[in-house]
């Protein structure tokens, strides 16, 4: 039996006509990488960086975490965020204790220092928001986090489900 001749098109294979700067998380990684690098560089002249702000943020919401929630609060890799803690505590920014609970586990809480500091960024780090969010009106940004916490609520799920 003879082989027909399998017809071509113009059509692109499947492949070609995906394109990465059309897939949510392409954009959400672009507003992170703006957000910190515009924040780092507001933080600069202060010896800080993004990470930092970050750590102090959380910190001064919720004091004498565990290294473990810290990390997974912050996203920043255990192993590396306990380097980080150290400096701090070398600055004054925060105080590594043993857990009152469980001697097991190292709490870390705020300093005064580093609540000064927090204080001090504060308004840098609302000004950048602000920035940020200008000309979007307060019912787009709650379903803007409706959707966000969604699709974080989506990944959470097991994939093997």
């Amino acid at each position: 039996m003879a082989r027909q001749a399998v017809r071509t098109t113009n059509r692109k294979p499947a492949h070609a006509r995906f394109s990465v700067r059309d897939y949510p998380f392409f954009f959400m990684h672009k507003i992170i990488h703006k957000n910190n690098e515009n924040i780092g560089d507001a933080l600069r002249h202060l010896k800080l960086t993004p990470v930092i702000w970050r750590i102090l943020a959380l910190l001064q919401e919720k004091d004498g975490v565990s290294i473990s929630e810290l990390s997974q609060e912050s996203l920043i890799e255990r192993t590396l965020l306990s380097r980080i803690l150290t400096d701090l505590e070398r600055r004054g920014y925060v105080r590594k204790a043993p857990d009152s609970r469980d001697k097991r586990y190292t709490a870390i809480y705020l300093e005064a220092e580093g609540l000064a500091v927090f204080e001090q960024i504060l308004p840098i780090a609302r000004r950048q928001i602000e920035r940020a969010v200008a000309g979007i009106n307060a019912k787009d940004l709650t379903k803007l986090q409706e959707i966000l916490r969604h699709i974080t609520d989506n990944l959470n799920r097991s994939p093997y489900l």
